[in-house]
């Protein structure tokens, strides 16, 4: 499905967060929000998820405004990896993920076989299935943002909407994360922190500095040495690596 957010614009508490933002994720790309802390890339796709309405502009899925549309058909197109997940910790690990098989189903049906089924395989696809029965409140961060990841896979959506989703990871599980997002061949849009992994993973990046677009395109188009000196505020060199991807060097100026 294609994902189009036109001309965003919100204001909270009196700041203007987004000033005129418009993104495109073409149907099965992935797709990364980059940005100084403050940017706006959170408050971005809390609007494509509809946690947040936009003052201005709309948000399309597949030509349709999203605003039209009940909560729970947007949650069978739309999951959801947000940051802060510290609620709902008392619950099992499976517990959890099943959560992520509600708009599938009627208010106060039942889980049924096929649900824990779905539940397990991507428990799997994320490598803990074997602390399906454990209690949330046990796990490390970076377990708790791989079982949130989960609950999203389940949720079977053709879009996943991503905020920082290699926090808490180590290096290994970072990797192993974007490689298992790049190869579900849905469309995802993921705010992330580290340059190096966008230039690997992303097919096309969103720049946004003081809740403007500095640039979209390509890593290698949107990862100047000159725009990332301009918008972060250090030195930086850009080189090819011998995986045919860029890597940002950064030095202090």
């Amino acid at each position: 499905m294609d994902l189009l957010a036109q001309d965003l614009q919100v204001t909270l508490e009196g700041n203007h967060i987004l000033k005129g933002v418009t993104l495109e994720a073409g149907a099965g790309k992935l797709v990364g929000v980059i940005g100084p802390n403050g940017s706006g890339k959170s408050t971005l796709l809390k609007c494509l998820y509809r946690q947040l309405a936009p003052q201005g502009g709309a948000v399309y899925l597949n030509g349709r405004d999203l605003a039209e549309e009940n909560r729970r058909e947007s949650a069978k197109n739309i999951g959801v990896v947000a940051q802060h997940n510290d609620k709902g910790f008392d619950f099992t690990v499976l517990d959890m993920v099943l959560l992520g098989r509600s708009p599938h189903k009627k208010p106060l049906e039942r889980d049924t076989q096929q649900d824990y089924a779905i539940a397990k395989e991507a428990l799997r696809e994320v490598g803990l299935e074997e602390l399906a029965h454990r209690s949330m409140a046990t796990l490390s961060g970076g377990e708790r943002q791989r079982v949130i990841l989960a609950r999203a896979l389940a949720q079977q959506t053709p879009v996943l909407i991503l905020d920082e989703p290699t926090n808490h990871l180590d290096v290994q599980y970072q990797l192993q994360l974007m490689e298992l997002v790049m190869g579900l061949g849905r469309t995802v849009v993921a705010a992330l922190h580290d340059l190096n992994l966008a230039a690997m993973y992303c097919q096309k990046l969103c720049l946004l500095d003081g809740g403007r677009v500095v640039a979209q395109g390509t890593p290698e188009e949107v990862l100047t040495p000159a725009r990332i000196g301009a918008v972060y505020g250090v030195g930086a060199e850009v080189v090819s690596a011998s995986d045919g991807h860029i890597r940002v060097l950064f030095y202090p100026r």
